[in-house]
């Protein structure tokens, strides 16, 4: 479990810092699908830089890059895909549709 939360505490540091600052927690409601990805695609580029150092600081090494393109590609496929699941659920949540 320790190891899960080491390989993942950089991720959701970087993400979440990042998507406060450049506003991709607090889209507004209501806003068109494609903006919600596309700010989450945007931030999630910026953050990796970010999410990479704070890795290597947190570990006191560099993983090899492969490390950082499957990391880069899988968590893309993930944030993306949960972010539009909640657009999807909060827009059926704000119509009042079950």
């Amino acid at each position: 479990m320790a190891g899960v939360v080491e390989t993942a505490l950089p991720f959701v540091l970087g993400w979440s810092i990042a998507a406060i600052f450049l506003g991709a927690i607090s889209v507004p409601r209501g806003s068109a699908l494609s903006e919600i990805v596309k700010r989450s695609a945007v931030t999630w580029v910026l953050a990796f830089p970010f999410i990479v150092v704070l890795r290597a600081l947190l570990l006191g090494r560099w993983s090899p890059w492969t490390f950082y393109l499957v990391a880069f590609t899988v968590a893309s496929v993930m944030l993306l895909g949960w972010r539009l699941l909640f657009a999807l659920w909060e827009r059926r949540w704000a119509t009042g549709s079950p």
